[in-house]
């Protein structure tokens, strides 16, 4: 086990050397990418703070089996040879472990994050960085193609409008003419 706080402390020590080490360098970052160890899990409450110490990827702890399969689903996961592998994993899986053996701090979970997660939350203060990104580009996205559906439909109202001046100007630019001849062609028929 380790505090995750450990890693949180390392990091900003670690930046600080570093930006002590070559300012000129530091002053030219434009972004931080975070990858950290595999399988270590923290459980943060709800304000971002670790609950317990985070299993690292080494340990060996095991969860008691709880899945318990229909007759008819056990016979088909022996079948097709799952059963074991389903058995495994949950085993094998620590917030089974946490849940079973600690259920108290399971109680008050509220995010179940990798390492990388928890640095990431405490860089951001935000669980789903990538997502809030997303989310307002496709708002953006959406006022940009409304925009765009606007300009389109006014576009085509300007060009229907010009269309139906044109035909009004074709119809009744001879308007003038007929009329000033009209009395010669009622002389001629008469």
């Amino acid at each position: 086990e380790q505090d995750p706080d450990v890693y949180w402390n390392s990091l900003c020590i670690a930046t600080q050397n570093l930006k002590k080490r070559s300012p000129e360098h530091f002053k030219n970052i434009k972004g931080v990418g975070i990858t950290t160890l595999r399988n270590t899990l923290v459980n943060l409450d709800k304000n971002g703070n670790p609950l317990r110490p985070s299993f690292t990827w080494l340990d060996q702890r095991k969860a008691k089996p709880v899945y318990k399969a229909s007759f008819f689903l056990n016979l088909i996961l022996k079948a097709i040879r799952m059963y074991s592998t389903i058995e495994r994993v949950e085993k094998e899986c620590k917030s089974n472990w946490i849940r079973q053996n600690e259920p108290e701090i399971w109680e008050k979970t509220h995010k179940y994050v990798q390492i990388s997660g928890f640095l990431n939350f405490k860089l951001t203060k935000s669980y789903n960085l990538a997502l809030e990104k997303i989310e307002k580009l496709e708002g953006e996205n959406k006022d940009l193609k409304d925009q765009l559906l606007r300009k389109v439909a006014e576009f085509e109202n300007a060009k229907r409008r010009n269309e139906n001046e044109q035909m009004n100007l074709l119809k009744f630019a001879a308007e003038p003419f007929i009329l000033s001849i009209l009395p010669v062609y009622d002389d001629l028929i008469r």
